[in-house]
């Protein structure tokens, strides 16, 4: 009995932290229906390499890095069944990659229970949302998905009801706001929704199958030069089967995008896949392989620009000691990466690096206190 409560806390703990981005919140405040909380991580790596933001063998040397999370959240009771709620977080300074505080999500809203809930703000799009499933490691994946990155300026209406979940968030207009694989385009408007449903008990646990399509369209501009959208269109599926570190577990990941530019650059397609095969045993450990692609397709294909292809396998072991106490090692393996033929292209660069700089072996170990 005394195990199946601790595979409970930790495989609540985990799924909070790598679906929300965050741990599990400790309560500083809650009376009369109003909460407060604190939330967050601090994580120590060592790695064979700098694999910040992506792995590279550039340094031959091992590497010990620090960094952290901070967040406060709150909800309080406007009326029967209807609450207020607010949440925001951090990347902190950390004297490696961070001089200054960066602002991750930051959003309000309010809760109308079985109604659905409304959340005006910055934070991940509901395309991002059906591919979450896949991204579940400190640093390796999660990067091969249309879109991966947190937008301010974001009206979302969300519901989860009998099986049912759905999402639509309306994107305002933003400059430089970040997209997937962009560092930053400017974004006149859009859109992002995601529908999905969950089987309660197939074989060894839930099964939810999400789509999803985003719709950003680029400001108008003078001038069309590098950088400059017409348009993005995006498609998601995402597969979730099972508990995360509780029991197997199986996510698979499948985006497109479709990117309409103004400048000299043609339009190019991007293609993603992510997948997860791991399992939890009830002490605490464990373990999963996933296996990540990603191609690059220019729409009028030439010496200079041609089509890239990332290939590469991930492995990770991690050990739960308790639900604020994590250790866990984590591998990429390359199999294929097309970089240095795409590098050498003058059209697109502005557009596309592949995740991986070069073949290579990356190896992080990771030691995380969650708050």
């Amino acid at each position: 009995m005394k195990n199946s409560i601790l595979k409970t806390a930790i495989a609540s703990a985990l799924v909070l932290s790598a679906f929300a981005d965050t741990a599990t919140a400790a309560t500083i405040y809650d009376k009369d229906g109003t909460t407060l909380s604190i939330n967050g991580r601090i994580r120590a790596r060592g790695s064979n390499g700098d694999i910040a933001p992506y792995p590279t063998t550039a340094r031959k040397s091992g590497t010990l890095s620090n960094n952290a999370r901070f967040g406060i959240e709150g909800s309080s009771e406007i009326t029967n069944g209807i609450k207020a709620f607010a949440f925001t977080q951090w990347d902190t300074a950390d004297g490696n990659h961070r001089e200054s505080f960066g602002t991750r999500d930051q959003y309000v809203g309010v809760d109308f229970g079985n109604y659905g809930k409304v959340t005006l703000g910055r934070y991940l799009s509901p395309v991002y949302n059906v591919l979450a499933g896949t991204d579940i490691h400190y640093d390796f994946s999660g990067l091969l998905l249309a879109d991966c990155t947190r937008r301010p300026g974001q009206i979302k209406y969300s519901f989860d009801y009998n099986g049912f979940s759905g999402e639509f968030a309306y994107q305002t207009a933003q400059d430089e706001a970040g997209v997937g694989f962009e560092k930053s385009i400017d974004v006149n408007s859009g859109f992002s929704t995601s529908l999905g449903y969950t089987f309660d008990d197939v074989v060894f646990g839930p099964l939810s199958l999400k789509l999803g399509y985003e719709y950003l369209k680029g400001q108008k501009e003078e001038s069309a030069s590098a950088g400059d959208y017409n348009n993005i269109k995006v498609y998601a599926a995402g597969l979730v089967w099972g508990h995360f570190r509780s029991g197997p577990y199986v996510a698979l990941s499948y985006s497109e995008s479709d990117h309409s530019v103004k400048s000299y650059q043609k339009d190019f397609k991007i293609k993603g896949l992510e997948s997860v095969f791991g399992y939890g045993f009830e002490n605490g450990i464990y373990a999963d392989v996933g296996y990540d692609w990603q191609k690059y397709v220019p729409d009028n294909k030439t010496e200079a620009n041609q089509s890239v292809e990332t290939k590469g396998i991930i492995a990770t072991v991690a050990w739960t000691l308790n639900p604020q106490f994590e250790v866990a090692l984590e591998t990429y393996f390359s199999l294929e990466n097309d970089a240095d033929k795409k590098h050498e292209a003058a059209s697109g660069g502005d557009y596309y690096t592949t995740p991986y700089s070069k073949k290579e072996h990356a190896v992080g170990l990771n030691v995380v206190y969650f708050l």
